[in-house]
């Protein structure tokens, strides 16, 4: 679990409190779950905010996820480095398997497009089946749309059971 997903579940038991329950909690609690919270968000803030590019490489090495898709990024515009389609799939692909849905998104760009991998529309349509789970982005809906009708019905039923494969594995993970 990431650290912000840390803190949060250490607090939410007192952000689940009813505004019934927060007119008898002291003014000390309510300081203390304050400290409690900004602390952790310290703990996070190094990976949740990048104001220079060395401490979101730092992050990414660390296995952020969210510094990794936002590296994968910087490479494949070329901001602050030399574009680098190699290097940003290679970082998106790392923020893809921590399920991290943006780059699970943009990996199946990169498998469509071929940049930093050679083109692969199973692969595509698998990242984007992955990223589309809970999202609700036309383009994306629209993009998979138009792959279903370019795949054979054996490529989309093997794009379909990687997808089904992947999130499998990643929930008996957790």
């Amino acid at each position: 679990m990431d650290k912000v997903g840390l803190a949060v579940r250490r607090i939410r038991p007192a952000a689940d409190l009813s505004f019934t329950k927060l007119e008898s909690i002291s003014m000390k609690t309510v300081g203390f779950l304050l400290a409690l919270l900004l602390s952790h968000l310290a703990q996070a803030a190094p990976c949740l905010i990048h104001n220079e590019l060395p401490a979101m490489i730092k992050c990414a090495e660390e296995g952020d996820a969210v510094s990794q898709y936002l590296l994968g990024e910087i490479y494949l515009l070329g901001k602050e480095v030399p574009k680098d389609y190699a290097k940003s799939f290679i970082w998106t692909s790392k923020a893809a398997m921590q399920g991290e849905k943006g780059a699970q998104a943009r990996l199946g760009f990169d498998y469509y497009n071929g940049w930093g991998t050679s083109k692969n529309r199973v692969l595509a349509y698998k990242w984007w089946s992955l990223a589309s789970v809970g999202n609700d982005d036309p383009l994306l809906r629209k993009n998979m749309d138009r792959l279903e009708s370019e795949l054979s019905p054996s490529e989309l039923a093997a794009a379909q059971k990687a997808a089904t494969d992947f999130a499998e594995r990643k929930s008996r993970k957790k």
